[in-house]
């Protein structure tokens, strides 16, 4: 399944109408640890969706959207996720088209919090 001991993998294009359906489910649980949706399409709109769950999902631990198609406004609504939740340790974001100036803001808030930036 999607859900299996504290783990949630999902691929395959779910656009952001799925993230905000995945979100919703997101702000009420409070067992999943490790969050990856790989290659999904999601885009910036559907990384605000996650976003705002993942401001308020205190048992995050690892994150990984890598190949989403999230750019610079992605970006900044994920900077916003790193500033609210305590729990995050660790941020995929590799075969994105986030610009290496956000990267770089990216980068000074992960070390700031000991965050494992990937991209």
């Amino acid at each position: 399944g999607f859900l299996k001991n504290g783990n949630f993998r999902l691929g395959n294009e779910i656009s952001h109408y799925g993230a905000l359906h995945l979100a919703e489910a997101l702000r009420v649980n409070n067992t999943i640890k490790v969050f990856r949706i790989a290659v999904a399409e999601l885009g910036d709109e559907g990384i605000r969706h996650l976003s705002d769950a993942f401001c308020v999902t205190q048992t995050l631990e690892e994150i990984n959207l890598g190949g989403n198609k999230i750019g610079d406004k992605g970006a900044q609504h994920l900077s916003r996720s790193l500033q609210s939740n305590s729990s995050i340790k660790s941020l995929d974001l590799r075969y994105n088209s986030i610009t290496k100036q956000t990267k770089g803001n990216l980068l000074a808030q992960a070390n700031e919090k000991q965050i494992k930036l990937e991209f």
